[in-house]
C-alpha cells in the first residue's frame, strides 16, 4: 500500500495553488488515497483590518462573510474538479494564519504529505501567500510538495502547467539523516513499475577551491577523498533500490549544491526533486545550509521536502 493515503492540498485561487491541485490529482491517479482540499480565511485579521481607528467595526461581519463565501466556492469548484478525476475528496475550510492552519489541518488529518504553490520569486522574496509555504516546511513533520509557477505581473496570465507524470525522480543525496529520509520515500514513491530515481551526490567545490588559494594547499587529494566518499555512498544506496526492486543511476556534480541539482534535474529531463530538511524547527535552516530553500525557490519541477528525524 503507498504511503500517501491522505494528500492535503492547500488552496487559495491563485495559478500556483491550481498546478497544486494538479499535482495532487497526478499522486492520487498513480498511488490512490483520498485528498484533503484546504483553504484558510484568517478572520481575526479580517476583523482587524475592519476597524476604524476610533475602534468602531466597518460592517466587519459582512466583511467576513464575504471572504468565507469566497473560500466555500473555492473548495467546490476545486473538489468538482477532483470528483471529475475519479478522486475522493473532502474539504476544511480553517480559521487563522495560513501556515499554523494548515499544519494543524495536516496533523489532525493524519494527512501523509501536503501539496502546495509557490511563486517563481527570487531574492528576498517570500513564498506564496506571504510566507505561508515557508513557514508549512519548517513546522511540519510531514514531507511537502511544493510546486512553483513563474511570477507574471498578471497573476491571473500565469499559465498552470499541465500535470507530470513523474517518471524520473531526482532524489539528493549526502551522508545525513534528512537525506536517509529523502531516500526512503523517493524509494515508496518509486514502487516498483512507477519510476525510475537517478540519485544525485553533490561535492560543494567553491569552499575547498577558496580555502585552498587562502592556505595555500592543494586541493586535489581532498577532493579525491570526497569523490570517492560519494561513490561509495551512491553505489550503497543504487544496491538499496535495486532490494526494492526500483530502478536507480548515481550521478556526481561539483559546485553550488542548488546549482548543481537543478543542472542535473534539467539534463537527466526529471519530473521531480526529492530533498531532505533537518528535523529541527523555528530558525533552523535547511540542509546543507539553504539547499533545500533555494531549490524550492527556484525549481521549474515540482520539489518533495523531506523532513529527517
Amino acid at each position: 500500500m503507498s504511503t500517501l493515503q491522505r494528500i492535503l492540498v492547500a488552496l487559495d485561487g491563485s495559478p500556483a495553488a491550481a498546478a497544486a491541485l494538479v499535482l495532487a490529482l497526478e499522486l492520487r491517479r498513480r498511488y490512490g488515497g483520498r485528498l484533503i482540499l484546504c483553504t484558510a480565511v484568517d478572520r481575526e485579521a479580517a476583523m482587524a483590518a475592519a476597524a476604524q481607528p476610533d475602534g468602531l467595526l466597518l460592517d466587519a461581519e459582512r466583511i467576513v462573510d464575504g471572504f468565507d463565501t469566497a473560500a466555500r466556492a473555492l473548495l467546490h469548484a476545486a473538489a468538482a474538479r477532483a470528483n471529475a478525476a475519479g478522486a475522493e475528496v473532502t474539504t476544511a475550510l480553517l480559521d487563522g494564519r495560513s501556515a499554523v492552519a494548515i499544519v494543524d489541518c495536516a496533523r489532525d488529518s493524519q494527512a501523509d504529505a501536503i501539496v502546495m504553490g509557490t511563486h517563481g520569486k527570487h531574492g528576498l522574496e517570500r513564498l506564496l501567500l506571504g510566507s505561508t509555504a515557508e513557514g508549512v516546511l519548517h513546522m511540519t513533520p510531514v514531507p511537502v510538495f511544493v510546486v512553483r509557477v513563474p511570477d507574471v505581473e498578471d497573476d491571473a496570465a500565469a499559465a498552470v502547467p499541465p500535470a507530470r507524470a513523474l517518471d524520473r525522480l531526482l532524489v539528493a543525496l549526502d551522508d545525513s539523516g534528512p537525506s536517509d529520509a529523502a531516500l526512503a520515500f523517493a524509494l515508496d514513491l518509486a514502487a516498483p513499475g512507477k519510476s525510475r530515481v537517478l540519485f544525485c551526490s553533490v561535492i560543494e567545490t567553491s569552499d575547498i577551491f577558496a580555502k585552498s588559494l587562502t592556505y595555500g594547499y592543494d586541493p586535489a587529494p581532498l577532493l579525491a577523498d570526497l569523490r570517492g566518499a560519494a561513490a561509495g555512498l551512491l553505489e550503497a544506496k543504487v544496491r538499496a533500490a535495486a532490494e526494492r526492486g526500483v530502478p536507480a543511476e548515481s550521478l556526481i556534480a561539483e559546485g553550488n549544491t542548488a546549482d548543481a541539482l537543478l543542472a542535473a534535474a534539467a539534463a537527466h529531463a526529471a519530473d521531480l526533486i526529492v530533498v531532505g530538511t533537518h528535523g529541527r524547527r523555528g530558525l533552523a535552516r535547511f540542509l546543507l545550509g539553504s539547499v533545500a530553500e533555494s531549490v524550492v525557490r527556484r525549481s521549474p519541477l515540482p520539489v518533495a521536502v523531506v523532513r529527517g528525524r
